[in-house]
């Protein structure tokens, strides 16, 4: 996996990223839409389902350098267990209980565990 550190935003807020899931595990810069605060996605489909856009609830945090990212379907309360939650610190991408899996409540998502 490449060895990459993020920008800072104009605000010298750290700027989120994800590995790809293959064997190569780029890392990639993730990107929320400001109208709709959906995250971003870049999608080829083949046949005649639309899904150009998958809409996402976002919740971030930061704490010091690190970043918190919460991801669920739209309209999920953040007390749900239905959260997918990952950190970002220093050029290391870690996930909520070790896993990407969307069963974490978001209210505080620097509470949680990661690893």
């Amino acid at each position: 996996m490449a060895d990459q550190r993020f920008r800072r935003d104009a605000n010298h807020v750290p700027v989120v990223g994800g590995v790809t899931d293959d064997a190569n595990e780029y890392v990639r810069e993730l990107k929320v839409d400001p109208v709709t605060d959906r995250l971003k996605t870049n999608t080829t489909v083949t046949g005649t389902v639309d899904t150009s856009e998958i809409p996402m609830a976002v919740k971030i945090q930061t704490d010091g350098t690190a970043t918190y990212v919460g991801m669920a379907d739209p309209g999920t309360l953040q007390a749900e267990a239905k959260w997918q939650a990952f950190k970002y610190d220093s050029g290391v991408l870690t996930f909520a209980d070790g896993n990407a899996d969307f069963d974490n409540v978001a209210t505080d998502l620097t509470s949680l565990s990661y690893s």
